[in-house]
């Protein structure tokens, strides 16, 4: 239903601006069709949600995540979709792509969908579960890195404090948790969020979650570049419009599928 009535919009648009591709660009056309298109999307999903095209996070809200592993030095946030969801939880997300660059060497520290939201209740400390590396060369290469170049690790110099009182086998195989204090990590780590959190990870894409005082976290990994239209393809093809949106949808859904206000209730008794 979203996807038809978007299509449906989509192509009054078009059919209103019959320009070719390029001059879509030059004119900024392109950047408010876009930005009607997505805002519709967005709005029909939960009309409390709002699109902002040029608008992100700044890198200060990323590094106080504790999620980026590494440094970075290039980093660029946009699609800022802000609003409220699941019972008033006001939340934020938005692309970003974080790097690290010099002369001799670059990699990617992250490229995704990044969110924020706030915890009705404060935990008083921090939660953090990262994903591992895919591959074991990355795991080494990360390693070797770590020891010579420590300034590169825990963005901003955190020093985390390892939790390892995990018995989900796939939780401990592919994630890094770190808590200021065990029971913090008891308290939010029931069977059920576990389940569900690694359900998420098997068959939707990586994603990495932070409970940081009042602040609840998620950084899903993405190499597309998400929410790009091209204007220059038929009107049939603007159906893929929720190919780019779900992504989006899905990390959103984690507020509700992980229960994070009831997580840090928990915590809080």
């Amino acid at each position: 239903i979203i996807i038809g009535i978007v299509c449906v919009f989509a192509s009054f648009l078009l059919n209103k601006f019959i320009i070719e591709p390029k001059i879509f660009n030059n004119s900024g056309i392109y950047e408010k069709i876009k930005k009607e298109i997505l805002e519709t999307a967005f709005k029909l999903y939960d009309n409390n949600l709002a699109y902002y095209s040029v608008s992100g996070f700044s890198e200060q809200t990323f590094d106080n995540s504790l999620i980026p592993k590494l440094s970075y030095n290039q980093f660029i946030s946009n699609d800022l979709i802000k609003g409220k969801a699941y019972d008033n939880t006001e939340l934020a997300m938005a692309e970003i792509n974080a790097q690290y660059q010099s002369d001799k060497s670059s990699h990617l520290v992250f490229k995704g969908i990044f969110l924020q939201a706030q915890l009705n209740f404060n935990i008083d400390g921090y939660l953090v579960i990262r994903a591992k590396d895919n591959n074991d060369l990355a795991g080494a290469l990360r390693e070797v890195l770590q020891n010579v170049v420590g300034s590169l690790f825990n963005a901003g110099g955190n020093q985390l404090k390892s939790y390892s009182n995990i018995s989900d086998e796939h939780l401990k195989n592919n994630f890094e948790v770190y808590s200021s204090h065990s029971f913090i990590a008891e308290s939010i780590l029931t069977p059920d969020f576990i389940d569900n959190f690694t359900e998420f990870n098997k068959f939707e894409y990586p994603l990495s979650i932070s409970f940081i005082n009042d602040q609840f976290y998620a950084a899903g990994s993405n190499e597309k570049d998400l929410l790009e239209i091209d204007m220059g393809k038929s009107l049939n093809e603007l159906t893929n419009i929720d190919e780019e949106i779900m992504p989006f949808i899905k990390i959103l859904d984690t507020i509700k599928l992980l229960n994070i206000q009831g997580a840090a209730k928990r915590v809080s008794r």
